[in-house]
């Protein structure tokens, strides 16, 4: 099971400016997970992110989508995916943009199971894949080798989108 990152007891805090902030409503965390996934800091991004969630503060979907695509960069698809079924359990609302990053770090690391298990979830939450989401898993499967997915996903891509 995965554990989320946590923040850093007060003495042993760095007194950088990247520090981790104190934050108090969603629109506090919402910004500092925003800067901290712009810097690629997954760890920081995700130690944010459980702070809300413990205080029953869901960050906007732009903040959990730069939390998830941190950890797409970084490698680390399973806390993409780890971040995609917390916040969908707090209730918020999770959008194309949403999988398509969870997608995104599946591929990067040839999961390609997982990102064709992402596209079924997507559609059976009623929303429509777009062209990124449709590349992602299709990169998924070619990294794969799984060419006849691949294929089928390109088919179906190009007649939806």
């Amino acid at each position: 099971r995965l554990r989320w990152p946590q923040r850093p007891a007060a003495e042993e805090r760095p007194s950088d400016p990247m520090a981790l902030p104190e934050a108090n409503t969603v629109k506090e965390y919402g910004a500092a997970i925003g800067r901290h996934a712009r810097q690629h800091d997954w760890p920081a991004a995700l130690c944010l992110l459980s702070e809300a969630l413990g205080k029953a503060l869901v960050p906007d979907t732009l903040a959990v989508n730069l939390a998830i695509g941190a950890c797409a960069k970084a490698g680390r698809w399973a806390c993409a995916l780890h971040v995609l079924d917390s916040v969908s359990r707090s209730g918020q609302t999770l959008d194309v943009s949403t999988f398509s990053s969870a997608i995104s770090a599946c591929e990067k690391v040839e999961r390609w199971a997982a990102a064709l298990l992402l596209l079924e979830r997507l559609a059976h939450l009623g929303l429509q894949p777009d062209r990124f989401t449709y590349r992602g898993a299709i990169s998924a499967c070619g990294k794969g080798l799984r060419w006849q997915q691949a294929m089928h996903l390109q088919r179906q891509g190009h007649a939806r989108v």
